[in-house]
Order: structure tokens, then C-alpha cells, then sequence
């Protein structure tokens, strides 16, 4: 017995920020939630590439290994699905071409398979950490001798 559920409403209402890429990563869906964790409107995500639409920090350090990027390629070439835990992935500032705003995530990239078998679409779910590594590094520096 199948459910009979809209999974855009679903989406659509869960407080998690959430978007759907295609098999060329690709934007394709995203919810509310990750509007507002990303601070872009829907016109700025869906339709485009996901590395056009957000693009990395060239000022970031190099971290190919935990990226979003090669994560996302893992799915695809897997098949199974990728979690990547504390991973800064800054957002540029929409008011500041060229700016960056630090931030962290905990991400993870499920595959979704299509007739074939092969990874049709990925889900990825994108809680903003931000506030909690900063408060932690807070801490940390108080904790220091001077």
C-alpha cells in the first residue's frame, strides 16, 4: 500500500531547509526554509546549476574531501547517500558583489534513483550550524589565557 502524499506540501512545510537537484545539479525544487537560510529568492535557486547559484569562496581554504562539491559527486557516482557534518560553505552576500558571509552547515545529499537505477534527482538538506560553531569558538577564545 502506497501513501498518498504531497510531497510538495510536505516540503513546503517542514522548518528544515531542503532543495531537489537534477542529475546535472541542477536546481530544481527548494523550500521556504532553505530561501531563508540562504537569504535568496526562489528566482535566484531554481533553474540554475547549484554552483552558479551559490557559488564557493574562492578565499575559502581548499577542503576537497568534505566539500559540497565532490560530496555531491559521490551521490551521483554511488549512488548512496553522502552526510557531511560542520562543513563551512560561505554565501555570498546578495548586497555585496564579490563579499562572502561565513557560514557552516550540516548537510546531507540523499539519491533518488529514476526508472533506470541511476541517480535521477538528489535531495540535499542544509541545516545552518552557523550560530552553534560560533558560539563554540566564542568559547574557546574565552577559555584561552591571554
Amino acid at each position: 500500500m502506497t501513501a498518498d502524499i504531497d510531497f510538495t506540501a510536505f516540503f513546503d512545510a517542514t522548518p528544515s531547509p531542503y532543495l531537489v537537484l537534477d542529475a546535472d545539479l541542477v536546481i530544481r525544487y527548494v523550500n521556504a526554509a532553505y530561501l531563508t537560510a540562504t537569504g535568496r529568492a526562489r528566482k535566484d535557486l531554481v533553474g540554475r546549476h547549484f554552483f552558479d547559484a551559490l557559488p564557493e569562496n574562492p578565499g575559502a581554504p581548499d577542503d576537497a574531501h568534505r566539500s559540497p562539491k565532490a560530496s555531491l559527486l559521490r551521490v551521483l557516482d554511488t549512488g548512496e547517500a553522502d552526510t557531511l557534518v560542520l562543513q563551512g560553505y560561505d554565501i555570498s552576500a546578495p548586497d555585496q558583489p564579490g563579499a562572502f558571509e561565513e557560514r557552516w552547515w550540516s548537510e546531507i545529499h540523499t539519491p533518488l534513483p529514476g526508472p533506470d537505477g541511476a541517480v535521477k534527482w538528489i535531495v540535499q538538506r542544509a541545516e545552518d550550524v552557523t550560530a552553534f560553531v560560533q558560539a563554540r569558538r566564542a568559547r574557546e577564545l574565552a577559555r584561552s589565557p591571554p
